[in-house]
């Protein structure tokens, strides 16, 4: 069983024939304007290494990089993410 992440990552479509799998060219994917490269990149090895993890315990072949998946759900906000605040500092 996927979980609902995994299970909208791109697919094969008949591997007897040859066909590929459908990934999108990283150089097409474009940040969102004023977004930061560096967040993105940090949120995008933390997805990486979730979907690493799911793949091992579940045994599911994840199609194409990892990180290049990683990356492209990234960019097209499919990962939710959210700032922890830093603790205040006792007086």
């Amino acid at each position: 069983p996927a979980c609902g992440a995994c299970s909208r990552l791109p697919e094969t479509t008949d591997p007897q024939r040859g066909e590929a799998p459908l990934m999108t060219k990283l150089a097409s994917l474009i940040p969102p304007q004023g977004s930061n490269k560096y967040e993105l990149c940090i949120i995008a090895a933390r997805e990486a290494r979730r979907l690493n993890d799911w793949s091992h315990r579940t045994g599911e072949n994840i199609i194409g990089k990892v990180t290049a998946t990683a990356l492209e759900r990234t960019i097209r906000q499919e990962v939710p993410f959210l700032y922890e605040d830093a603790p205040l500092p006792e007086e």
